[in-house]
């Protein structure tokens, strides 16, 4: 299994944009043939509540908090 790491920006436009390259790795990340790796700053970027999650909409934020808990 081959390990990869998005960048924060990645995560986000595939979780505004289901379709497209971002989300097409995202969802390899996810459940297929590729492992997603996160640094610690990626992780508290995309799980708490303030920062840069605050600036998210609303279904993009959720579905982050959702897969990050």
């Amino acid at each position: 299994m081959s390990r990869i790491v998005l960048d924060t920006n990645i995560i986000v436009s595939a979780l505004l944009q289901p379709v497209g390259p971002p989300a097409q790795i995202f969802v390899l990340a996810l459940g297929g043939p590729l492992q997603l790796c996160v640094s610690a700053n990626i992780y508290a970027e995309c799980r708490v509540g303030g920062g840069a999650l605050a600036r998210w909409p609303p279904s993009a934020a959720q579905t982050a908090r959702t897969i990050f808990s």
